[in-house]
């Protein structure tokens, strides 16, 4: 399992420029500049440890330094400046370290996405014995279905809004009233303080995955009709999303990557000493304001279900522990029980994709490790809405149970069937013209649009024909306006857009970078934060002397190295001219990547 934290490959490489593509692939030892074939080598655990063994010992310090921090630094974020300058060439040649920018002034050091876990294991690969308890207590469980207590929420939250769209208010909060009743369907039962976070949880988790968005008027959510493709996902893909909605928190992303990096791996029954974690982390000098949020990460990560705890102790819980290390039980198609009462029993082995099918088909009862639903005369009204028809329905049934239908539900569902189809809302589309004659001339060229005349001067027609009709029965040299009059309806309001997911509820991390290139670092420059940069280049302005700089400026596709003589220092601005042109040229302090005599 790999767990992501800056930008991955995917998103870096289509940045990068042919020739940098060129270098990566020569570097990476790989015989084309293909992108699938750099990710797989770029990503390779064997391939980033043999990269970490050629650090040196203090390269390998200031690494875990840097992974300490989520894998994303600035230039004052790490020191010594020269030995994170040494570890970034170094990477970089690599393939596994690169520059972005978010912004105009900083740009900001990376690790590849991909990279960050194998990174991890080969600069720390004694820390478990440091860090685990004595204590030990065996798992309950050694593989992870996927009819998991996490995706067991995410899902029943979903289809709950399939079955009634989520009542919102103004500001986008469920209604208390409404929260309560989905809390039901919560595989921890209760209404305690910890039910209310997991249910925050999990309805984040729907709107970052696009599974519910709301609708135009911005007072219910709905399952995003895009969101059904998500149950049809290897279940590998969605653990690994729910790891990476575990991992990205803004505010925390210092400390979740690596209490699940460490926690991982221990031994299966080990747990981890938090007062020792809190010490590493220490060690490392994780700043005094992300340790106090330790107990919040905690929390975050238990009600996403990757964190059990007890006393001072902690462990990834067994779900999360199986799923890491890819242990995870085979779906089995078809496995439902329907009882001749028409109760539905649906076994913790059926895959999503039928669970969604079975949320359309029956009326959900109860639910923990096995879902319980009901056939009845409600269930019927909604397979309707849905487009079932009698023999498509019975066909749906029988191909998702494992035994045939009894003759009694059988015959149930066909009566409950015939029922509703006694008398039926129609919304149709209806053509009125002002006397018998006109309406025939109409019927005429409108044949095959014509569901059934209503009255000499009426005819109903498909209610989705009024544009053909209209171009129709023009050409025939009938004129009508292409207006639908809708007199049962109030006047239509303004349009609002709908709200998706990202505007809700948050994108992922490192959506905001606009440029990314390979930092190919002079190591013969200095790397100076910028506090002592401005000693240095004042220094120069005070004796007039020449230096030589590195720098990477914005909508530059390159790190620049140019002689200059600096010339004024204000506000972080530097004013030099370059040699021997004597051109002028204008820098912030913060886009200097490297500082050394000329």
């Amino acid at each position: 399992m790999q767990l992501w934290v800056g930008p991955t490959l995917q998103q870096i490489l289509p940045m990068l420029s042919p020739a940098e593509l060129r270098r990566l692939a020569e570097a990476a030892e790989v015989s084309s500049t293909n992108r699938e074939a750099l990710e797989r080598r770029l990503s390779d655990p064997a391939y980033i440890a043999r990269t970490v063994r050629r650090l040196s010992a203090e390269e390998r310090q200031m690494l875990a330094h840097w992974l300490m921090r989520g894998g994303l630094s600035a230039l004052d974020d790490l020191q010594p400046a020269r030995a994170f300058s040494s570890l970034v060439a170094k990477l970089a040649r690599a393939g596994l370290a690169y520059l972005l920018r978010s912004d105009y002034y900083r740009p900001l050091f990376t690790l590849a996405a991909e990279a960050t876990t194998p990174l991890w294991e080969a600069v720390n690969p004694a820390q478990k014995a440091r860090l685990a308890a004595s204590e030990r207590s065996p798992r309950q469980a050694q593989s992870i279905p996927e009819w998991s207590p996490f995706f067991h929420d995410v899902f029943q939250l979903v289809a709950a809004a399939d079955r009634q769209p989520i009542q919102v208010t103004q500001q986008h909060y469920v209604y208390k009233r409404v929260q309560t009743k989905l809390m039901q369907w919560l595989w921890e039962k209760g209404g305690g303080e910890r039910q209310h976070y997991r249910f925050a949880i999990v309805l984040q988790f729907a709107q970052v995955y696009g599974l519910l968005a709301l609708d135009p008027d911005l007072r219910e959510l709905v399952p995003n009709p895009e969101g059904e493709r998500y149950w049809e996902k290897p279940f590998a893909e969605r653990v690994q999303d729910w790891f990476q909605f575990a991992a990205n928190i803004p505010s925390h992303q210092h400390l979740t990557p690596v209490l699940i990096w460490v926690a991982a791996g221990l031994e299966p029954d080990q747990w981890l000493d938090l007062s020792q974690m809190e010490q590493f982390l220490r060690q490392y000098k994780v700043r005094p304001e992300h340790l106090r949020q330790l107990p919040e990460v905690l929390a975050r990560l238990a009600a996403a279900g990757i964190w059990e705890e007890r006393a001072r102790l902690g462990r990834l819980t067994d779900e999360a522990y199986a799923a890491w290390h890819g242990r995870w039980e085979e779906p089995r198609t078809s496995a439902a029980i329907v009882q001749p009462t028409g109760e539905v029993l649906v076994p913790p082995e059926t895959p999503f994709r039928e669970r969604w099918l079975w949320n359309r088909l029956a009326n959900p009862l109860r639910s923990d490790r096995v879902w319980v639903l009901q056939i009845d005369r409600s269930a019927i009204e909604r397979a309707l809405d849905f487009g079932y028809d009698q023999a498509r329905y019975l066909a749906a049934v029988a191909k998702l149970c494992r035994t045939e239908l009894s003759g009694n539900l059988v015959a149930n569902i066909q009566d409950w069937f015939r029922q509703m189809d006694r008398h039926r809302w129609i919304e149709a589309l209806l053509l009125h013209s002002s006397s018998p004659e006109d309406s025939q001339a109409a019927e005429r060229h409108l044949k095959d649009l014509v569901v059934r005349r209503l009255s000499e001067r009426d005819l109903i027609l498909r209610h989705d024909a009024s544009a053909v009709a209209t171009e129709r029965l023009r050409r025939a040299g009938i004129f009508i306006r292409d207006k639908v009059e809708l007199p049962s309806l109030p006047a239509p309001a303004p349009q609002k857009p709908a709200v998706w997911p990202s505007q809700l509820a948050g994108l992922p991390l490192w959506q905001g970078y606009s440029q990314v290139v390979v930092p190919n670092l002079d190591e013969s420059l200095a790397l100076y934060s910028p506090p002592e940069l401005e000693r240095q280049l004042s220094e120069a302005i005070r004796r007039q002397a020449s230096l030589v700089v590195q720098y990477f400026l914005p909508g530059r596709r390159e790190i620049r190295r140019d002689t200059i003589v600096p010339t004024q220092l204000s506000r972080g601005w530097l004013q030099a001219l370059t040699l021997p042109a004597r051109t002028g040229l204008t820098v912030h302090v913060t886009q200097i990547l490297g500082l050394g005599p000329a």
